[in-house]
Protein backbone atom coordinates (compact mmCIF):
# COMPACT_ATOMS: atom_id res chain seq x y z
CA UNK A 1 0.00 0.00 0.00
CA UNK A 2 2.94 2.56 1.18
CA UNK A 3 4.44 1.68 -2.05
CA UNK A 4 1.24 2.52 -4.80
CA UNK A 5 0.74 5.76 -2.34
CA UNK A 6 4.37 7.37 -1.64
CA UNK A 7 5.57 6.27 -4.83
CA UNK A 8 8.90 5.54 -3.82
CA UNK A 9 10.68 2.44 -2.02
CA UNK A 10 12.83 3.96 0.62
CA UNK A 11 9.66 6.28 1.97
CA UNK A 12 7.26 3.04 1.57
CA UNK A 13 9.64 1.34 3.15
CA UNK A 14 10.30 4.03 6.15
CA UNK A 15 6.09 5.00 6.81
CA UNK A 16 5.70 0.63 7.19
CA UNK A 17 8.12 0.69 9.55
CA UNK A 18 6.68 3.40 11.61
CA UNK A 19 2.98 2.31 11.38
CA UNK A 20 4.86 -1.30 12.86
CA UNK A 21 6.52 0.40 15.29
CA UNK A 22 3.73 2.31 16.82
CA UNK A 23 0.94 -0.60 16.62
CA UNK A 24 3.40 -2.58 18.51
CA UNK A 25 4.20 0.36 21.21
CA UNK A 26 0.08 -0.28 21.61
CA UNK A 27 0.41 -3.37 21.71
CA UNK A 28 2.74 -3.30 24.70
CA UNK A 29 1.32 -1.17 26.46
CA UNK A 30 -1.72 -2.87 26.27
CA UNK A 31 -3.75 -0.62 24.15
CA UNK A 32 -5.48 -2.82 22.25
CA UNK A 33 -7.41 -5.72 22.92
CA UNK A 34 -9.40 -8.55 20.93
CA UNK A 35 -12.76 -7.90 19.71
CA UNK A 36 -15.54 -9.04 21.56
CA UNK A 37 -15.83 -13.23 21.30
CA UNK A 38 -13.29 -13.09 18.80
CA UNK A 39 -10.85 -15.46 21.03
CA UNK A 40 -14.69 -17.54 21.73
CA UNK A 41 -14.96 -18.01 18.07
CA UNK A 42 -11.66 -19.24 17.39
CA UNK A 43 -11.59 -21.45 20.22
CA UNK A 44 -14.55 -23.17 19.05
CA UNK A 45 -13.54 -23.19 15.31
CA UNK A 46 -10.89 -24.68 16.68
CA UNK A 47 -12.50 -27.42 19.00
CA UNK A 48 -14.58 -28.40 15.66
CA UNK A 49 -12.00 -29.19 13.90
CA UNK A 50 -11.75 -25.84 11.54
CA UNK A 51 -8.62 -24.29 10.83
CA UNK A 52 -8.03 -20.96 12.20
CA UNK A 53 -5.77 -18.46 10.17
CA UNK A 54 -4.08 -15.50 11.53
CA UNK A 55 -3.11 -13.04 8.29
CA UNK A 56 -1.59 -9.76 9.00
CA UNK A 57 0.40 -7.21 6.75
CA UNK A 58 2.29 -7.11 9.16
CA UNK A 59 6.41 -8.66 9.57
CA UNK A 60 7.17 -11.74 11.42
CA UNK A 61 8.73 -9.94 14.02
CA UNK A 62 5.85 -7.47 14.62
CA UNK A 63 3.05 -10.29 14.35
CA UNK A 64 4.85 -12.46 16.89
CA UNK A 65 4.95 -9.43 18.96
CA UNK A 66 1.52 -9.13 19.29
CA UNK A 67 1.30 -12.78 19.94
CA UNK A 68 3.24 -13.07 22.38
CA UNK A 69 2.01 -9.81 24.43
CA UNK A 70 -1.47 -10.61 23.63
CA UNK A 71 -0.59 -14.45 25.17
CA UNK A 72 -2.99 -13.41 27.93
CA UNK A 73 -6.32 -13.21 25.65
CA UNK A 74 -4.76 -17.00 23.80
CA UNK A 75 -3.85 -15.59 20.44
CA UNK A 76 -0.70 -17.72 20.79
CA UNK A 77 -3.04 -20.56 20.42
CA UNK A 78 -5.85 -19.07 18.26
CA UNK A 79 -4.16 -19.74 15.11
CA UNK A 80 -1.70 -22.12 13.16
CA UNK A 81 0.03 -21.05 10.69
CA UNK A 82 0.30 -17.08 11.09
CA UNK A 83 1.76 -16.06 7.29
CA UNK A 84 2.72 -12.80 6.18
CA UNK A 85 3.40 -11.16 3.38
CA UNK A 86 7.30 -11.47 3.94
CA UNK A 87 6.38 -15.19 3.12
CA UNK A 88 4.32 -14.31 -0.33
CA UNK A 89 6.95 -12.39 -1.47
CA UNK A 90 6.52 -8.42 -2.21
CA UNK A 91 3.38 -7.02 -3.08
CA UNK A 92 1.75 -10.54 -2.60
CA UNK A 93 -0.95 -11.39 -0.23
CA UNK A 94 -0.84 -14.20 1.72
CA UNK A 95 -2.95 -17.18 1.28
Amino acid sequence: MFRHILGAEQAAQAANAGVEETYGKSVADGELSPIPGAVELFAACREAGIKVCLSTGFSPGTRDAIVAASAGARWSTCSSPRPTPAAAGPGRTCR
